[in-house]
């Protein structure tokens, strides 16, 4: 390493004169050898900065025996605990600005680009990035070109359409092979419920929208108030066609599956139909109740 020794100018012998030049030479000798040009060395090139020497090779303490290797042991020991390459740790990871980046991508292959760039994926790697959009089904991320990498839920289960929401913030820790959420789902799980009413319009498909999700399950009944009997109609998402189970008010026929009721469970709600005589659940005029849930 430059600069880490230096020699006298001069070997002095008994009786010898000390003349002014002979003193400023020596002097300005150590005084431009003190300069630590020889530290600046160990960071003039990328390949010099990114030198390590590991302090505990073959699992046993190696001492450094030079100002060179004692940085880089130091270096070394950064570089377990940043995950970076260089041996100082920069302002902006320690703020943890350096683990957020916006994506821009119109899909969920997310792609970001993290500053400063980080040189490797690394166990505990922690990053939050802001999607651009929505995912739907499984989802990669490739964070400075280091290769796209799958988002896991759950430790290693690919995430739901709707786990990840557009402009949600999403925190996610890389497990050696994965990236694993951390961050909470933007959709829920929890059953979601709507209730609300409707009139019929004799048709034979009226779409009753405003229930804000795909139902699994709804039921329909007359919107009463007084006392009566009446009929009610019931479709899950696992019945079969436009089939819909009917729970009627004639003896013979409580329980019974019809068609031509409850046609679809759709986007934003479901579509009902009178069976091409101005019947229930869409007579005309008539008013509903509903509750769906999913």
């Amino acid at each position: 390493m430059a600069g880490s020794t230096f020699s006298r100018i001069k070997t002095w012998i008994a009786g010898q004169t000390l003349t002014a030049s002979d003193l400023n030479a020596e002097f300005d000798n150590i005084l431009n050898n003190l300069d630590p040009t020889g530290i600046d060395d160990e960071s003039a090139t990328n390949a010099t900065a990114q030198a390590t020497k590991d302090p505990y090779a073959g699992s046993s303490l190696v001492k450094a025996v030079s100002l060179e290797e004692e940085i880089q042991e130091i270096r070394y020991i950064l570089k377990q605990i940043t995950g970076q390459a260089y041996w100082y740790v920069d302002p902006d990871c320690v703020s943890s600005k350096g683990s957020y980046a916006a994506d821009a991508e119109a899909s969920d292959t997310y792609v970001i680009t993290l500053d400063p760039v980080p040189a490797t994926y690394y166990v505990g790697m922690v990053i939050n990035f802001k999607p651009n959009t929505a995912n739907t089904g499984a989802c990669t991320i490739n964070v400075n070109t280091l290769g796209a990498k799958s988002i896991k839920k759950h430790h290693d289960v690919d995430p739901a359409t709707g786990d990840i929401e557009a402009n949600q913030i999403v925190t996610i820790v890389y497990d050696g092979t994965n990236f694993e959420m951390q961050s909470q789902l933007g959709r829920s799980d929890l059953c979601r419920i709507k209730t609300g009413t409707y009139t019929g319009d004799g048709t034979e498909g009226q779409a009753i929208t405003g229930v804000g999700f795909t139902p699994k399950y709804v039921k329909i009944w007359d919107h009463i108030t007084s006392e009566v009997d009446q009929e009610i109609f019931e479709k899950l998402d696992q019945s079969w066609g436009n089939f819909i189970v009917q729970h009627g008010i004639i003896p013979t026929h409580e329980h019974r599956s019809l068609p031509d009721k409850i046609n679809s469970l759709d986007a934003d709600g479901f579509t009902v139909d009178d069976a091409g005589g101005d019947a229930a659940p869409n007579r005309d005029t008539n008013s509903y109740d509903y509750l769906a849930l999913g």
